[in-house]
């Protein structure tokens, strides 16, 4: 009875030996488990950083992309902010009205374009001096002025240019 205790009892040892060498295994395997979910929470984190200042560089992009400028006086104004100037003629005859091409962007509205729908004009008289498709825009009046200019055609108006020059009277 004593041996088959011996027996058992060495029976036991070794289970219990197994079961040690076969936790000792799943230590090592959870260790390992839980070095690679910390490399990938690192890997999340970093590319979750890389995603959000690629997105913030898109959105500087489109908003640079969809930048236009506006500007609106008589004649004079518009010469007197460097916008335009007369160019052409024979000794001061038959000049012809001309964009500057040295024009700054500070003497001009800064706008989105994807919002700018109406430019207020309330004036007598309006001639859009930059370049944009007659069927893009029109002039609508009011109490026998011209209250504003209106863009029907957004993606039509600003194919040529970004900037809307519009001289009154």
């Amino acid at each position: 009875m004593i041996t088959e205790q011996d027996n058992n009892i060495q029976q036991l040892r070794t289970e219990i030996e197994q079961r040690d060498y076969k936790i000792a295994e799943m230590d090592v395997k959870l260790a390992k488990l839980q070095v690679d979910i910390a490399s990938k929470d690192d890997s999340i984190v970093t590319k979750s950083r890389i995603i959000a200042e690629k997105s913030q560089t898109i959105v500087e992009r489109e908003n640079e992309m969809n930048k236009a400028f506006f500007v609106a006086g008589t004649y004079d104004q518009l010469v007197n902010k460097g916008v335009l100037t007369k160019e052409g003629g024979f000794m001061g005859l038959s000049k012809n009205v001309a964009i500057r091409d040295d024009i700054k962007e500070s003497n001009f509205t800064k706008l989105d374009m994807r919002n700018a729908s109406k430019f207020p004009l309330n004036t007598k008289k309006a001639k859009l001096i930059s370049e944009h498709p007659d069927n893009s825009y029109r002039l609508v009046e009011q109490n026998d002025k011209i209250a504003y200019l209106e863009i029907e055609n957004p993606q039509e108006f600003w194919k040529l240019t970004k900037y809307v020059i519009i001289e009154t009277k």
